[in-house]
């Protein structure tokens, strides 16, 4: 009866891939990395962070941003 079951065929383990294959890991983080490469640094995005805690974004402007934002969504 085992004899008779069907059985996929076997496939052969897929080879590294071409190094100027666009789907590759190394293709993708390279491709990550250019994306980010002119973006502000760590210790820049801080500073910022930084300049907003102090001061802070006062209230009334963060829910008419919400409300705006909530009726152009809908």
């Amino acid at each position: 009866m085992t004899e008779n079951a069907a059985h996929p065929p076997e496939r052969e383990a897929p080879g590294p891939r071409r190094p100027d294959d666009p789907f590759s890991l190394e293709a993708y983080l390279e491709r990550r990395r250019a994306e980010f490469a002119d973006g502000p640094t760590m210790a820049e995005i801080l500073e910022d962070l930084d300049r907003y805690r102090d001061g802070g974004v006062p209230g009334h402007l963060i829910v008419a941003a919400i409300r705006e934002d909530r009726d152009n969504a809908g």
